[in-house]
């Protein structure tokens, strides 16, 4: 039988909330989700970091694995690399951003003196 710690009420083995003050009584333990959490976040926080410099690709992985990884109990160690790979994926984001509108602009303006030549001679 379990026991409420909120209220005190004795409930069954199999409850998952009390029936009385509707208190959460499931029981995790630290050795179940340090299995089943601590790899993923590692490989998405070394993913993430891998893939900052496609900008933001690499910055949402790299959020995510750094938002997960901010728990305490945790104790992730690849936070820094998390946090390095938001950032720099937020900065490559603006640079491709930046870099494409340039080059689009630049181009744009190329091939409309091209045809502006060509429209001349037809």
């Amino acid at each position: 039988m379990k026991i409420c710690p909120k209220c005190g009420k004795t409930l069954p083995d199999e409850a998952t909330f009390c029936m009385d003050c509707g208190a959460d009584v499931r029981v995790v333990t630290a050795e179940v989700v340090t299995k089943d959490t601590r790899p993923r976040l590692n490989v998405m926080a070394i993913v993430g970091a891998a893939l900052c410099f496609t900008g933001l690709p690499g910055a949402i992985i790299s959020g995510v694995a750094l938002k997960s990884a901010t728990y305490d109990k945790y104790k992730v160690p690849l936070r820094p690399a998390a946090l390095a790979g938001l950032i720099v994926g937020i900065c490559f984001t603006v640079f491709w951003t930046l870099y494409i509108a340039f080059f689009g602009t630049m181009f744009g303006v190329l091939f409309s003196k091209i045809f502006e030549e060509i429209s001349h001679y037809a």
